[in-house]
């Protein structure tokens, strides 16, 4: 199994998305990798891709999957980067059709949307593997196949959709602070609403992130705009390994305040 500790598990009921990977050496590329889903109620698994030799063992895919789609973005056996999509309905695996020199990563799925890092708008591209790969936030509409763009500063990485909102975090060229952004999927207004420790989340109506700089949970709430602390029992600086479920907040803190690795909390923000 990939990832790690922060990496979102992508379900699309009733399938569940994950890859399956073997790291060469102590290199950034694999010796080999295959993403597969998993059906939670009957157990088939659909391989969806995989790479045994060739450029596309230069990276390992990220993936999303949503309303009965999976999306990924991949290296194609020229080394140019492409996204694909499963449909869970139809079993069909398509290329999506992006504007040309586009270098897609990170994408993300709702609906018919596709929103995606465009790392070739990136000037430190060349600077940069697999993992850090930021740039312009895309998004590609399914239904008319046109990309338009969302934020075209090129410090875009790691966005998530839900309720119509598009959530990420911005990564500075220069030592600067990383923020966290939020837009309408469709479209309008960048906002920059804080700063950057844990990959933020969102379920449609708040954004929750643990902030740099006050040391805590801060939410925000798209619809009237309003910051809000998070009071979590006086627990001090959680860090970043949280969870935001519904209006659930599930979070676990240091050993060293803790006294205890394996326990995680949660608060009703309700």
């Amino acid at each position: 199994h990939g990832g790690n500790l922060d990496s979102p598990v992508p379900i699309t009921e009733p399938w569940l998305v994950y890859i399956e990977y073997q790291q060469h050496d102590q290199s950034s590329s694999a010796d080999f990798w295959y993403l597969d889903a998993v059906n939670l109620t009957s157990g088939e698994v659909v391989e969806l891709a995989n790479a045994t030799a060739g450029a596309a063992l230069n990276a390992l895919p990220r993936y999303s999957a949503a309303d009965g789609r999976a999306v990924w973005d991949q290296l194609d056996a020229n080394g140019a980067a492409v996204l694909r999509m499963y449909d869970f309905a139809t079993r069909i695996t398509t290329t999506l059709p992006l504007p040309a020199g586009a270098y897609p990563v990170n994408p993300v799925i709702s609906g018919d949307q596709v929103v995606f890092v465009d790392n070739s708008t990136d000037p430190s591209r060349a600077n940069e593997d697999w993992l850090g790969r930021r740039g312009s936030l895309r998004r590609f509409d399914i239904r008319t196949g046109q990309t338009t763009t969302l934020d075209a500063d090129p410090t875009a990485f790691m966005a998530q959709i839900a309720g119509g909102q598009v959530v990420w975090f911005a990564v500075p060229q220069l030592q600067s602070q990383e923020s966290v952004k939020t837009v309408p999927l469709t479209g309008g207004k960048v906002r920059m609403i804080g700063y950057y420790q844990g990959i933020p989340e969102t379920n449609g109506s708040i954004v929750v992130w643990s902030d740099a700089q006050q040391h805590r949970f801060l939410a925000f709430g798209l619809k009237d705009n309003r910051l809000v602390p998070l009071e979590v029992a006086g627990w001090p600086d959680p860090g970043n390994e949280f969870a935001l479920c519904g209006d659930r907040l599930y979070f676990a803190i240091a050993p060293a305040f803790d006294g205890s690795p394996s326990t995680i909390r949660y608060v009703d923000l309700t």
